[in-house]
């Protein structure tokens, strides 16, 4: 029986999660539309000695990642390219069931096994990547898959067992390198585990953690140290000192705590305010509960790292969680990075409340947290951008160019670099856009290609800004559903968390009296000329004008959205 069921969940969940993206429509998130996109046709295309950095920073993440589903958009409808997405991310169910069995491997635990599994994947988190290319969801697998294969190992399990693991796991983090907190989660849980042999294990998983980012991210690292010497390029260049990007620090600490007490009340403060840690409002109630019981435990001295053989499977698993919070919250504090830790929250509750009190009593406190976690979805549902089907995932309009191959496109903003590909190959488009580090050797290298090239200069720049979704708007239904009073505690404590957060544009709107409400400081459907025109000042000072009476407005549509773009003729000082 208990194998009929994981071999049921196993077709099951890909194939329910699959027909949810469907559902959702085709993905059109702010990064596809920057670089999710574009990167693996630059890869394809090599445009690495054409092109810098059209799509800002993210013109160099390792575009390994991208490259399955921009090679199956070339030649899957969007219906089934969707399904194909859902369908991989569902396969993170019947990996939480075998993490599940590794912690509670009485059969009786069977059907609460595929509660736990279900009810992690309906973390708002994880909801809000269904089918989509952020990276989250699709890397999760690779982290799941290594965790189960360190729990369910025995006394008498080979070594090569976590040289799998850590292969597994390091394909993951090489893939999205954001992921580094759980192969560092991985190590420390194994040795900190009860197996005689923890430090052999651990050192054949950080070989197999080595092999697999050097697989999956080595290429890439090599490719960007031969052409800028920094194999991370941009990121951590205060170490290695390219002369195309700014001495970048080594995080971005935009999204910390404000402070100990805050880091402290973390889970607390980001369930109440999920844009402390999110660009959209994805809460998740088991986040307090999870970590409320993990301190109750901690303070009773019943979570501890060593762990006695018969219960060394949860120990591990509890001290892998921990190192992975811990890291996340001091190196990234970014909602989404949290994923694979969301995922294992059904479970996680419930061992925390069984080794606090009696099997009734625990049952209840944690069924009381999955309560409103699973009805959550059904009240709020978040993602980060979709678009109705058409019958080509992607339609552009492209401008007819007179010597494409003398000829230079300058990005002046974002997200536009998802068009590029269907622009004329022969062209180099260049960003000056603000979300490059950008250093004297960069603005050089500019004029270089400017001057190399020696033909035309366009700009390209967003016509249309309208976002499909409005987590702001939802947010202040919710204030005014509640009556929220602009002196009420709770307002108060998000203005101050809102003022702290990444979010800038989010500000509260003086203009509603006593009442609590908040605005986008900068409110527009459409980019005014006025709002284009600041960004074409930008270049002024490199002798680059922009007439934005030249302008020509062409169509482009992710599925059956539009997102239309200007194309400016760029005149030049001599």
């Amino acid at each position: 029986m208990p194998r009929v069921a994981s071999c049921l969940l196993a077709l099951a969940a890909p194939l329910v999660f699959g027909l949810l993206s469907v559902a959702l429509g085709q993905d059109a998130n702010w990064d596809l539309r920057n670089y999710h996109r574009y990167d693996p046709w630059a890869l394809l295309d090599g445009r690495l000695r054409t092109d810098l950095a059209p799509a800002g920073m993210p013109s160099y993440f390792n575009p390994l990642l991208d490259l399955p589903y921009y090679v199956l958009s070339q030649v899957l409808p969007g219906r089934v390219l969707a399904f194909a997405m859902g369908a991989w991310h569902g396969v993170n169910a019947p990996l939480l069931y075998a993490i599940g069995r590794a912690a509670l491997p009485d059969a009786r635990d069977r059907v609460k096994l595929l509660a736990f599994a279900g009810l992690g994947c309906l973390g708002s988190a994880f909801l809000s990547e269904i089918g989509n290319t952020m990276g989250d969801d699709t890397t999760a697998p690779f982290l799941l898959a290594a965790l189960a294969l360190v729990l369910h190992a025995g006394p008498r399990t080979p070594t090569t067992r976590f040289v799998v693991a850590g292969l597994v796991a390091g394909a993951g983090i090489g893939l999205k390198l954001t992921n580094a907190p759980y192969g560092l989660a991985l190590l420390v849980a194994m040795l900190v585990s009860a197996a005689p042999s923890r430090v052999a294990r651990a050192a054949a998983l950080a070989l197999g953690l080595a092999i697999g980012v050097a697989f999956t991210f080595g290429p890439w690292a090599v490719t960007l140290q031969l052409h800028f010497g920094n194999p991370f390029f941009p990121q951590f260049n205060a170490l290695f000192g390219s002369p195309l990007a700014a001495a970048t620090s080594i995080v971005d600490d935009k999204w910390f705590a404000s402070g100990p007490v805050e880091a402290l009340l973390f889970p607390f403060v980001f369930t109440l305010f999920p844009m402390r840690i999110h660009e959209i409002p994805l809460a998740n109630p088991l986040w307090p509960l999870a970590y409320g019981l993990f301190l109750a435990a901690a303070a009773a001295g019943l979570v501890r790292m060593r762990a006695s053989r018969s219960d060394a499977p949860s120990r591990t698993l509890f001290a892998f969680a921990i190192v992975a919070y811990l890291a996340w919250l001091l190196v990234f504090s970014i909602g989404r990075y949290l994923i694979v830790l969301e995922l294992l929250l059904p479970l996680l509750v419930w061992l925390l409340s069984h080794r606090l009190f009696r099997a009734r009593v625990a049952a209840a406190v944690a069924c009381a947290g999955f309560v409103p976690a699973l009805a959550l979805p059904f009240v709020h549902f978040e993602t980060w951008g979709n678009a109705p089907f058409a019958e080509l995932p992607y339609r552009v309009d492209a401008p007819t160019v007179v010597d494409p191959a003398l000829a230079t496109v300058l990005v002046l903003t974002a997200p536009v670099a998802w068009t590029l590909p269907d622009f004329p190959r022969e062209l180099a488009f260049v960003g000056r856009n603000g979300s490059f580090p950008e250093s004297p050797g960069y603005r050089e290298r500019v004029r270089s290609i400017l001057d190399a090239r020696g033909g035309p200069i366009y700009a390209l720049l967003p016509a249309d800004t309208t976002e499909a979704a409005s987590g702001l708007a939802r947010m202040n239904a919710f204030l005014e559903r509640h009556e929220v009073r602009a002196d009420d505690l709770v307002c108060r404590y998000a203005k101050a968390a809102l003022a702290n957060a990444p979010a800038k544009d989010v500000v509260f709107d003086e203009g509603n009296r006593d009442a609590c409400r908040f605005r986008r400081d900068i409110q527009r459907n459409r980019l005014s000329d006025r709002d284009a025109a600041t960004i074409a000042h930008a270049i002024e000072a490199d002798g680059l004008h922009v007439d934005l009476a030249t302008c020509t407005i062409f169509r482009a549509w992710l599925g059956a959205t539009p997102f239309d773009y200007r194309f400016c003729p760029v005149n030049r000082d001599r």
